[in-house]
């Protein structure tokens, strides 16, 4: 919009430089963000106590199955435990976080 100076300026631009004026240069604010990750962080101790807290206030869990809150945690423990895959044909596990894209992850 004329008069703005926070202009979004797309990345071919920021490369080749061929579309910027003088004018606009100096009027505009240029702002970076300094990213360290993309990704949520979710601590699986964290989930699990979350989990916990709200099956232990779930007065209609015993209607629903037969396990209690405390073997339902057990489960997601190992569940959010098992995040080993493959890359290149060696063996990795996760070890710091949740695994994105696993059915019980937060």
């Amino acid at each position: 919009a004329p008069g703005d100076t926070h202009l979004p300026l797309p990345a071919e631009n920021w490369r080749s430089r061929k579309s910027f004026t003088k004018d606009r240069v100096e009027k505009a604010e240029i702002t970076s963000y300094d990213v360290c990750s993309l990704l949520t962080s979710i601590p699986p101790k964290g989930a699990v106590a979350v989990v916990k807290d709200f099956l232990d206030s779930d007065n209609t869990l015993g209607e629903r199955t037969k396990l209690s809150a405390e073997q339902v945690c057990q489960l997601l423990v190992l569940c959010l435990g098992c995040t080993y895959f493959t890359y290149n044909g060696l063996f990795y596990q996760q070890l710091h976080s949740c695994a994105m894209g696993s059915p019980v992850s937060p």
